[in-house]
């Protein structure tokens, strides 16, 4: 971010900035270390409810110590992910979810 910052200034497209600017600026993009983005995502159990519509999610699986993406089919009651054979669709075991946040100006 930094050397991103320092290129623009010396092209001329921004002006000189402060390191307050730039802590300033980390901070408005969630950025408490250099190189690192803090993000809280809210976990639902799928006892209260599941994705409506087919949309990437993360999920949460009993056994795994690992977040997935994926998507629920509600006309199969399956949870659908993906990996570098495809299509996996054996995930009996999900306990939780989460929306995947949005990038600003994504």
């Amino acid at each position: 971010m930094d050397s991103l910052l320092k290129r623009l200034e010396e092209e001329g497209k921004i002006s000189l900035l402060t390191q307050e600017d730039l802590d300033a600026i980390r901070a408005s993009l969630g950025i408490h270390e250099p190189g690192h983005i803090t993000v809280t995502l809210d976990f639902i159990p799928v006892e209260e409810r599941v994705p409506d519509g087919r949309r990437n999610v993360y999920i949460l699986e009993k056994w795994a110590d690992v977040a997935w993406s994926g998507y629920y089919k509600p006309e199969r009651k399956q949870w659908i992910t993906f990996d570098c054979f495809g299509e996996r669709d054996d995930h009996a075991d999900v306990t939780h979810w989460a929306e995947i946040p949005k990038l600003r100006g994504a």
